[in-house]
């Protein structure tokens, strides 16, 4: 809202934080492009679903939000063999790119690996799109809980 007040139009986030030189702001103004794009991503992959199935049932979507969710916090979960950082950055970046016109910096990529960075983006996102996390994931996101996992249940 602070962008729009001052009529700056949000598909310029992008050249704006290549101008900011405060770490804070940059960080913010990353933090917001990442939202922005996973919120479009995700709002694309329902649009999708809802014209592959042509169904009214909840389930299908859940189950795809669900795994949307899950995909901005495969970075917590470090312990697990499968995780690839770089791919998950190459994703951001590659959504990143094409909405705002921005290159992720190395520091970009540290503040996205930074601890509880996937937290404070899947809240914002969930905030974007009104989803209602549970409580079990809001206390585990609290409580710095490394590997949270999404579920259906």
């Amino acid at each position: 809202r602070e962008f729009h007040s001052h009529g700056v139009n949000m598909r310029h986030l992008g050249r704006v934080k290549e101008l900011v030189t405060q770490p804070k702001a940059s960080t913010d103004l990353l933090f917001e492009m990442v939202v922005r794009v996973f919120k479009n991503e995700l709002r694309q992959q329902l649009r999708d679903k809802m014209e592959e199935i042509k169904v009214a049932s909840e389930e299908p979507y859940r189950l795809l939000v669900v795994n949307f969710l899950n995909t901005i916090l495969q970075h917590s979960l470090a312990d697990d063999p499968t995780y690839r950082p770089f791919e998950w950055l190459a994703y951001i970046e590659m959504l990143v790119r094409r909405k705002f016109k921005y290159k992720l910096t190395e520091a970009d990529n540290a503040d996205l690996l930074a601890a509880q960075s996937a937290e404070r983006i899947l809240e914002r996102v969930a905030e974007k799109m009104g989803i209602t996390l549970s409580s079990s994931i809001q206390q585990a996101m609290l409580l710095k809980n490394q590997g949270i996992v999404i579920s259906t249940q």
